[in-house]
């Protein structure tokens, strides 16, 4: 151990310099470079080829996470996606698709009439106008005789996000004897509709679909 102060040589674990009689602090003897270090900072240091072997092996594992972390994002950006586009769907279908605007439900019950399908009709309209609908479909299909309407033209008028009128000023009355009565804007064809919770559906009073 050298005295600090007055640089003479002592015992490694004396207390005092046996020259000047300061007192000693004892300082690890750590292996430096290839084995041992320095006296003063204590710090062990590996032995070059340790070391870089650790640089090393830290390089190649660099590009394999950074790789490993773009494929996992962009996994994660397809995953984000495709849920996007399921939320999206089902949305459409609740509204949308769901619940056609008064010119396409229009269209629907005059459709549900040429088919002859009473349900369908019946469904297109309010609930508490079923009964009044049933007989509105008997009576019109009674007035087609088997007919059909045909190459229909609308016009929407809709006076606020509640109510909505179609009217039906083109097209003509196809029965089936051959007979065609071409329909007129002076025939008052009219279909009421009134959105009741986002669905439009059609009312039987204000709706007239006989020329």
């Amino acid at each position: 151990m050298i005295c600090p102060a007055c640089g003479a040589e002592n015992a490694d674990h004396a207390e005092f310099c046996t020259l000047c009689l300061k007192p000693l602090e004892p300082v690890a003897r750590i292996p430096e470079a290839g084995g041992e270090t320095s006296r003063r900072s204590g710090i062990y240091t590996a032995p070059g080829e340790w070391k870089a072997d650790v640089v090393s092996a830290g390089e190649r594992f660099r590009p394999a996470a950074r790789e490993r972390i773009r494929r996992f994002r962009v996994r994660q950006s397809v995953y984000v996606f495709l849920a996007a586009a399921v939320v999206a769907w089902l949305a459409l279908s609740l509204t949308v698709w769901g619940n056609p605007q008064p010119g396409k439900r229009a269209s629907q019950i005059m459709e549900a009439l040429n088919a002859g399908d009473e349900e369908r009709f019946v469904s297109l309209f309010q609930t508490s106008d079923a009964w009044g609908a049933r007989e509105m479909f008997e009576e019109i299909r009674g007035y087609l005789a088997g007919g059909s309407f045909r190459d229909l033209k609308f016009r929407l008028e809709q006076e606020d996000p509640y109510a909505a009128r179609v009217y039906i000023e083109g097209g003509a009355v196809h029965f089936a004897d051959g007979d065609v009565r071409a329909i007129e804007p002076s025939d008052g064809l009219v279909i009421l509709l009134e959105n009741r919770g986002g669905k439009w559906l059609a009312a039987v009073g204000g709706t007239e679909l006989i020329p």
